[in-house]
């Protein structure tokens, strides 16, 4: 039995590496392997040790009393008598008993009963119909924030980004081989978010360069604005309504780098270039911001609103002088934009050009991210971009998921039918991990539990692990014929429940990781494993009656 539940397990992992995806194919020889490596040990070393524990102790107790270290020993005695007496009183005496599981024997008792049997067996196959139900109706995580810890800065600021912008952070590129093609690509982007609503905004360098005819009709346009500007008189009263105004305006730029300041921590940390540019002006306090100093000083000379004609004079000056040359004629073209623009968007090697498509709304749900995919592959098929890759990352892991689940009962109901020889005890081992793994997935229904990527990747794992509970009582109630399910459940079942307890305290304590997706393999696993010792012992023992009874009629 051991060795037949160890090594369908480990084959059911091995069988991963057919899928032809890395991820499952590395966890599959990670595991398998593992698994393999224990079962040997435990083959191995745990005979060696009941040896060693029955004769090896007298051989290295006499040695060390010749060697005159004979205190050893009696300590060694000693230590085990005050454990031994530690475990006799009568809190822990009591506790002890309970991990006995007398219980199972009386399960197995009510088992051997056909109507409470056949009772059992249909309770189990309407949660099994049940389960199936419900699980229609759960939802795969597309949105990876969701399985990071709750508060994170990382998910604060891309909410917030959200909100006030309106565009998500993560966005989808493309490439454009020269301007018109950019402009094309562009155009017809624009054209889908205006009909869709899931692009939010694009970019690229046609942006920047108007097309000639534009240019040409805008020209008059920008000659009469330059014109009116350089003929403006500058105006150099100031007013009491000025110094409110520029109070207000310096107080609000106060407030924007601030938060700036404050989304630039969330996204990058205390050390970082952003928030020290932001100290060097606002200060780590508002009594070292050197625009609110300002401000003071405006306050304090609230009655005087001359003081500011000497600013308003420079300033308005320099102001003209910008804008008049800002409204050149000079036509605008890729060669003539500055580099730090050209850099962003155009490949220094191929010339090709980068569009950037951010999604207008979040794009983790997964029909807007759906739709966002489709309506940009319409404009080139060749896209990138976390939501593309993500989404085709989890489409690919879903088909690879049913695909090693399908291998995975494959390779463990020809490796059953080699170690039963009998279709019947081989159909009879499948039954609780079906049942099982039916099970699992009502109660994720019942709880809320989204699969994810995290949690998907766990179904191999229940396979692989579900199957050896109905294989150790199949092999114990074989080898002991017919009548004998109260003893298996006695000595068998309470094996397994051990083991499976273990098991689950081992996946349950990962439920409590602050990381959310270790959080949901960690609740996945713990049900699953649960399930399936609870099929093995109700569903397959009632299913053992059922069979007795059938065969014994014919």
């Amino acid at each position: 039995g051991v060795v037949t539940g160890g090594m369908t397990t480990t084959l059911v992992f091995f069988s991963l590496t057919l899928t032809g995806f890395k991820a499952f194919s590395r966890m599959g020889i990670a595991v398998g392997s593992g698994i393999l490596i224990t079962m040997t040990a435990a083959m191995v070393l745990l005979p060696a040790l009941i040896v060693w524990d029955n004769k090896g102790y007298s051989v290295v107790g006499n040695t060390l009393r010749a060697m005159r270290l004979g205190f050893v020993v009696s300590a060694w005695n000693a230590l085990g008598r005050v454990i031994g007496s530690f475990f006799r009183l009568p809190v822990f005496r009591a506790a002890t008993g309970l991990f006995q599981f007398t219980f199972l024997d009386s399960i197995g008792r009510l088992l051997e009963k056909l109507p409470i049997a056949t009772a059992v067996f249909i309770v189990g196959l309407a949660l099994m119909g049940i389960s199936i139900q419900a699980g229609k109706g759960i939802e795969f995580e597309y949105d990876m924030m969701e399985l990071e810890p709750i508060g994170i800065p990382t998910a604060i600021v891309q909410d917030k980004i959200l909100d006030k912008f309106e565009i998500a952070p993560d966005y989808a590129m493309l490439r454009a081989h020269d301007l018109d093609d950019c402009r094309e690509k562009l155009r017809q982007l624009k054209k889908i978010g205006n009909r869709t609503g899931v692009i939010g905004s694009v970019d690229g360098i046609s942006e920047f360069v108007p097309t000639q005819a534009d240019q040409e009709r805008n020209r008059p346009v920008i000659e009469a604005f330059a014109g009116k500007v350089a003929a403006m008189q500058v105006p150099h009263e100031t007013t009491g309504k000025d110094v409110a105004r520029l109070r207000e305006e310096l107080t609000r730029l106060h407030q924007n780098i601030v938060e700036i300041g404050e989304l630039s921590i969330m996204g990058s940390g205390l050390e970082n270039k952003i928030i020290r540019k932001c100290d060097q002006i606002v200060g780590k306090k508002d009594e070292d911001s050197r625009i609110l100093a300002l401000v003071e000083k405006l306050d304090t000379a609230a009655g005087n609103p001359g003081m500011l004609q000497p600013y308003q004079r420079t300033m308005g000056t320099i102001l003209q002088d910008r804008l008049v040359r800002m409204a050149s004629i000079e036509e605008i073209t890729l060669q003539n934009l500055p580099e730090t623009i050209t850099e962003r968007y155009v490949s220094p090697t191929s010339g090709d050009m980068l569009v950037t498509i951010y999604p207008k709304s979040n794009i983790w749900d997964e029909n807007i991210l759906r739709k966002f995919t489709e309506e940009v592959s319409d404009v080139s098929e060749r896209i990138t971009g976390t939501p593309p890759m993500m989404l085709m990352f989890i489409d690919l892991m879903k088909e690879k998921g049913r695909l090693a689940t399908l291998i995975g009962a494959v390779a463990i109901l020809a490796f059953l039918l080699l170690d039963f020889r009998s279709l019947k005890y081989t159909l009879l081992a499948m039954v609780p991990l079906a049942a099982g793994a039916v099970w699992m997935i009502g109660l994720m229904a019942a709880f809320g539990i989204k699969f994810n990527f995290a949690n998907f990747m766990c179904l191999p794992l229940i396979l692989g692990i579900g199957i050896d509970d109905g294989v150790h009582i199949l092999h114990r109630y074989a080898k002991e014929g017919r009548g004998s399910l109260p003893m298996v459940m006695r000595y068998t079942g309470r094996a397994i429940l051990l083991t499976s307890l273990t098991t689950m305290i081992g996946f349950g304590s990962w439920a409590t990781a602050s990381h959310r997706g270790t959080a949901s393999m960690g609740q996945v696993l713990f049900l699953g494993v649960g399930t399936c010792f609870l099929s093995s012992v109700f569903m397959l023992g009632s299913l053992i009656t059922i069979v007795e009874r059938v065969s014994t009629k014919e």
